[in-house]
């Protein structure tokens, strides 16, 4: 019980070590350039997006209700923290949930773009068109619009929603005769100009199974009964 309640806690740490290691390279890095490098090599690293999948059942809840209540702190720096918002007693911005709903369209639950990125895929494979030859998802323009923003703000974001780990394993919930276009998502991102770092939280399994059985038979109106 006691490591359960320290996932969150781990999680927040590695979040923090991914983030905070690529600022010290960037300074690092910046201190070794003198006045005659090349604006490119100024310029060369990148900003860095967490994708934090899951899966359910891992303390999620709790690591981004925590993320959420820092949000002022992380902005100070330099972090947008883009998670599902449903904390009890918390009050969550309008703007907020719309954002959410902007990145969960285009990594999660927007089968249209997920085709979209199976199609290049597929061309690639096939040898007809190299990646960075290739046109973006059609239906990641207000994604893109808002990636863009971060982008030029050196804003790092992280994305909190551990239904994408459903998706990639094809539960039923998600399409299972939709395979999840993951190598080309992240190659994508990257191609646009984001370090992309997956955060996959685990859970031993003895420990795992009694909580799901748990949240699909406890008492409530929505719940399965035996």
């Amino acid at each position: 019980q006691h490591a359960v309640w320290l996932l969150p806690l781990v999680c927040v740490l590695v979040i923090s070590q991914a983030l905070f290691s690529n600022v010290e390279t960037l300074t690092s890095q910046n201190s070794k350039t003198n006045v005659d490098a090349p604006m490119a090599d100024m310029a060369s690293s990148k900003p860095v997006l967490i994708l934090h999948v899951g899966p359910p059942k891992t303390g999620s809840t709790t690591l981004q209700c925590t993320l959420e209540s820092l949000r002022q702190e992380l902005d100070l720096d330099g972090i947008v923290y883009i998670g599902r918002p449903e904390c009890h007693g918390m009050e969550i911005a309008v703007k907020v949930k719309q954002e959410f709903k902007l990145f969960s369209m285009a990594l999660v639950d927007g089968f249209d773009c997920q085709k979209q990125l199976i199609e290049m895929e597929e061309k690639q494979k096939m040898e007809e068109t190299r990646a960075e030859e290739q046109a973006l998802p059609s239906c990641w323009n207000g994604f893109l619009e808002r990636l863009k923003e971060y982008q030029e703000s050196s804003t790092n974001v992280i994305f909190s929603d551990e239904a994408m780990s459903n998706r990639v394993a094809r539960t039923w919930q998600y399409r299972p005769d939709l395979p999840y276009p993951w190598a080309t998502l992240k190659a994508t991102l990257e191609r646009i100009g984001w370090d992309v770092r997956i955060l996959i939280v685990h859970r031993p399994l003895h420990d795992y199974l009694p909580s799901v059985y748990i949240e699909q038979y406890k008492e409530g109106p929505s719940k399965h009964r035996l």
